[in-house]
């Protein structure tokens, strides 16, 4: 029998992709998770009743 020499062989770009993958997930999910929170609780918008003032009509 003839031993085989193959070695598997990947396309180059998989790992570049899958670090910048990886690395893009935890960076959106810290910009993601507070934004999140800022836009369900309402501390994100804007004309927020802080800053408008209501008058009454009366």
């Amino acid at each position: 029998m003839i031993a085989a020499t193959h070695c598997a062989r990947f396309n180059p770009l998989i790992r570049p992709y899958l670090v910048l993958q990886i690395a893009c997930v935890p960076v959106l999910m810290i910009v993601g998770i507070p934004s999140a929170i800022m836009g369900l609780l309402g501390t994100g918008r804007c004309g927020s009743s802080l800053s408008i003032s209501h008058k009454s009509s009366s």
